[in-house]
């Protein structure tokens, strides 16, 4: 944190790159510090005054959040990863370009069918039949998964059903005491690999308080998973591209998640709508194609990239 700034200067030093690209709290620190170098982005993946203060606390994360803010003020060109991000830095009076995340489609060439999802829960020893519903993330304050077990537990239709959490963090312990070692429910920690899980699963759900354009939701499209998400902006800004493809349902509200996980349409229409709305608008190679699209347009204004003397 203290000897990266100088580590990186030097760094820079032995190949001067025409554009110097941040992303995240500390690269965009030693970023804004690097004002000798002119063609520099940041890419912004979240709103610093909703993320840190729940993951570090208020104080702390109001000084974190206050501090990223000041650097991404000392970086050329701002990059939102949604339109909510890009409309809460106008408010704050910061100009920035929106280019979405991407998902790589090669990870799931083809939208999975009935018999792959059967090959696939065989794998993880999960029922054959029932839903499985998903999520997969951080276990933290703002990706509220103590939400989810509650309301998957008040709902009459749950035995049913398996649940699956995934992800590591502080939330764990406190999630796996919350299911009541409940059969149906599998928390599994940390892993490296979800593909099967994702294979397997019929619904991803989201209970997030605050996102940009989280990865794991683009990443249940791809393989044609139908959404249940929170009604926050950037959720919202992904369902309205194509309705058909998930639910909304309002923030911190138990009967109107349970409701949703009876009506979710997970058949084969609606499986490819979802994989459709991945391919038209969350490719990794439309990613790609906007951020080369920039780079020309920031490295065209002016030839002169290399450090300035």
């Amino acid at each position: 944190m203290f000897r990266g700034s100088k580590a990186l200067q030097k760094l820079l030093l032995t190949f001067r790159p025409d554009i110097v690209h941040s992303q995240g709290f500390r690269s965009d620190l030693f970023s804004a510090r690097l004002t000798n170098y002119s063609h520099r982005i940041a890419t912004q993946r979240n709103i610093p005054e909703h993320d840190y203060p729940l993951l570090y606390g208020n104080l702390i994360g109001l000084l974190l959040a206050r501090l990223h803010r000041n650097a991404l003020t000392k970086i050329p060109h701002i990059v939102a990863c949604s339109t909510p991000i890009a409309v809460d830095n106008e408010m704050k009076g910061i100009s920035s370009v929106v280019v979405g995340n991407g998902v790589d489609l090669s990870w799931c060439p083809n939208l999975p069918n009935e018999d792959d999802r059967l090959l696939a829960r065989q794998f993880l020893n999960l029922p054959l039949v029932g839903r499985v519903i998903l999520y997969a993330g951080p276990m933290i304050r703002r990706k509220n998964p103590d939400f989810l077990i509650k309301s998957f537990l008040e709902w009459p239709q749950n035995s049913d059903h398996q649940l699956c959490l995934l992800g590591g963090g502080p939330l764990v312990k406190k999630c796996r005491h919350l299911a009541q070692n409940s059969p149906n429910i599998f928390i599994g920690g940390h892993m490296s690999e979800i593909r099967h899980y994702l294979r397997a699963a019929d619904v991803f759900i989201s209970a997030s308080t605050s996102e940009g354009i989280p990865n794991s939701v683009l990443e249940a499209l791809a393989y044609g998973l139908p959404l249940i998400l929170s009604d926050i902006p950037s959720h919202r800004h992904i369902v309205e591209k194509d309705p058909k493809a998930g639910l909304l349902f309002p923030l911190g509200d138990t009967s109107a998640f349970s409701k949703s996980l009876e009506i979710i349409n997970t058949d084969q229409t609606t499986r490819l709508a979802a994989r459709l709305l991945a391919e038209s608008n969350y490719s990794a190679k439309t990613m790609a194609k906007h951020y080369t699209k920039l780079y020309e347009s920031i490295y065209s204004t002016n030839t002169i990239s290399k450090l300035d003397r």
